[in-house]
């Protein structure tokens, strides 16, 4: 009876700590939001843009909330055109030759590859899935929030840009 009663007491502590223990990692990403709305903090190099981003597959909108001298401007993508508007005057300009526009390219190019699944590899890294794949401006990473599937950035270090995503809201 003595040797039974500590056998008992360690089978049940074993049962507890395992009972206790984390789920399994994750064997799929969550789904991303198709079409979304959010605010984006743009690095290019040394430069930073504060924006807001309306997303779906088809089309983009960028409104500039910082610095001072952008917000008025706004950014319209579809179909390989942009639409560039300031303070009333539009003007319509190819994306590929727009620099200026090549963030926007890249979150187009990355989540269209991303939602495909085509020429993309994916990872879990134990706090985000991370995705990583090619634009026409290089390689890019994208993390995903493992619960929600929101957005958390993009980076593109061939370009030197890096977009952070705060504030999403799915359609």
């Amino acid at each position: 009876m003595r040797r039974i009663v500590p056998a008992v007491l360690c089978g049940t502590l074993f049962l507890f700590l395992c009972a206790c223990g984390k789920g399994g990692t994750p064997s799929t990403p969550p789904a991303f939001p198709e079409r979304f709305s959010a605010d984006a903090a743009v690095c290019m190099g040394d430069y930073t843009i504060l924006s807001h981003i309306d997303y779906a597959p088809d089309d983009m909108e960028l409104t500039f909330q910082s610095p001072e001298a952008l917000k008025k401007l706004t950014l319209k993508c579809a179909g390989g055109m942009c639409s560039v508007a300031y303070d009333g005057l539009s003007l319509n300009l190819d994306i590929g030759k727009l620099p200026q526009a090549a963030f926007a390219r890249v979150i187009d190019q990355a989540l269209i590859q991303c939602l495909s699944g085509a020429g993309v590899t994916t990872e879990f890294t134990g706090a985000e899935w991370m995705y990583k794949g090619e634009t026409g401006l290089g390689a890019f990473e994208l993390a995903q929030d493992p619960d929600t599937g929101a957005l958390l950035r993009i980076s593109c270090p061939d370009a030197e840009l890096t977009i952070d995503f705060s504030n999403i809201q799915a359609e």
